[in-house]
């Protein structure tokens, strides 16, 4: 189920990005926002970031920070 949550917002930002590299050809913006490569929410108990094909779901009161969640998961993705 969180595979499925977690594929579907990514296609969701992925959508996004389009739009607004779609918008930036126009003039609008130099910056592009595709690939996208990772997010992150926040809020009520959890947290969870995804890196690619990878994603963490913590407990917001056990995680220090973000970044040491997207550290904890760039070192897995390095292992492989």
């Amino acid at each position: 189920m969180a595979q499925w949550f977690c594929s579907a917002i990514t296609a969701l930002f992925g959508s996004m990005a389009y739009a607004v590299d779609r918008v930036n050809r126009t003039g609008f913006d130099e910056s592009n926002w595709l690939p996208v490569k990772g997010w992150a929410y926040s809020g009520g108990d959890y947290t969870i970031v995804v890196r690619g094909d990878r994603f963490m779901i913590a407990e917001r009161a056990k995680l220090g920070s973000l970044d040491e969640l997207d550290r904890l998961l760039g070192n897995q993705q390095s292992a492989r």
